[in-house]
């Protein structure tokens, strides 16, 4: 039998890939699909974008059943602790507006009162892990991307089964349609001439739209609704004189039942760009290796009390009977070794 194998040359020297989640100043613009397609082309992924959008949205009254529940903090954190992750492992923007609106659907589908602080953090990183596997080439492992931000430090096993619960939870609907997926076609049917204007206006309306996801009460808008209100603005300041003819031309595409939603957000994200500090939450990239004191970390094994989720189960081999209650995590934690 002939040999199966090809008639290549090896190379001389082993390929060794460098670290994927190695921090790195990355381009704003660089994930952008739309830099290079005609205006038509825009506007037929916008048309699509706004087909699907009501599907990947929080459930209604999402926001108030976030401020009853005392969660507004916790999400801040979660949205905080994601944008930190960018910057540390040279994520796309696309991940985390996507991971972020994973968390909020699961949250808006589930008892704001079964949530609590670390509960919410497995989800963070969970939703993250979920996001970057759609979106990324190379996904940090699961203890590398749980470095720092957290007060727990949970097992790769236990984020894997709660990742499995969320998406079964969300219907596997997880290439989610958000504000950031809006930015780019919106702005290729402005049709600038300029690459040079594009990429700053791409770079601020990603900054606007981020600034967005910390405040609860754009929740309340539909995805494109906020990323018109944000390019809004972000012509306002690089094109003043420019700024009404082109917002005149894109209103054309966007449905005429929404104008009167479109200025009520364009009036709150207009309040953010004069006072910033209303939802400016910082955050500053960390190391990629964290010295973390051990009072702070409790690594959370599967034996953890979850709440009784649908085919919670299946999922985390816990009994869906909440009566049936299981340790607490302060029960099972263990101090993790010190970190070099």
């Amino acid at each position: 039998m002939d040999s199966l194998l090809c008639e290549e040359e090896l190379l001389d020297s082993p390929y060794t890939p460098e670290c994927p989640w190695e921090p790195q100043h990355r381009d704003l613009l660089t994930s952008g699909l739309y830099l290079s397609l005609e205006a038509e082309d825009c506007k037929d992924a916008l048309g699509v974008y706004l087909e699907k959008e009501a599907a990947y949205a929080p459930e209604h009254g999402y926001a108030g059943r976030l401020r009853a529940g005392m969660l507004v903090d916790s999400r801040i954190m979660a949205v905080k602790w994601m944008a930190q992750c960018h910057e540390r492992f040279n994520l796309s923007w696309e991940t985390i507006f996507c991971a972020i609106n994973l968390l909020d659907r699961f949250i808006s589908v589930n008892p704001s009162s079964k949530l609590k602080g670390w509960l919410i953090e497995l989800l963070s990183v969970a939703c993250l892990s979920t996001a970057a596997k759609l979106q990324e080439v190379h996904v940090p492992p699961l203890l590398e991307l749980q470095l720092d931000g957290f007060d727990h430090l949970f097992q790769p096993s236990l984020v894997q089964r709660t990742e499995l619960h969320v998406s079964a939870s969300l219907s596997w609907r997880l290439n989610a349609v958000t504000a950031y997926s809006f930015m780019d076609p919106l702005i290729g049917c402005l049709e600038l001439a300029c690459p040079r204007v594009r990429s700053n206006l791409t770079n601020r309306v990603t900054q606007l739209l981020l600034g967005a996801m910390f405040d609860i009460n754009f929740l309340d808008f539909c995805p494109c609704t906020v990323a018109v209100a944000g390019i809004r603005c972000g012509l306002d300041e690089l094109l003043p004189l420019q700024s009404n003819g082109l917002m005149c031309n894109l209103h054309k595409l966007i449905p005429h039942g929404r104008m009167d939603e479109l200025g009520t957000c364009f009036a709150l994200m207009e309040e953010h760009v004069v006072n910033p500090t209303a939802y400016r939450h910082s955050y500053s990239p960390s190391s990629p290796v964290s010295v973390l004191a051990n009072d702070r970390i409790k690594i959370v094994d599967c034996l953890v009390d979850l709440p009784p989720f649908k085919n919670s189960e299946i999922f985390f081999g816990l009994p869906s009977n909440p009566k049936k209650r299981m340790r607490e995590p302060e029960n099972c934690e263990a101090n993790s070794p010190a970190r070099k």
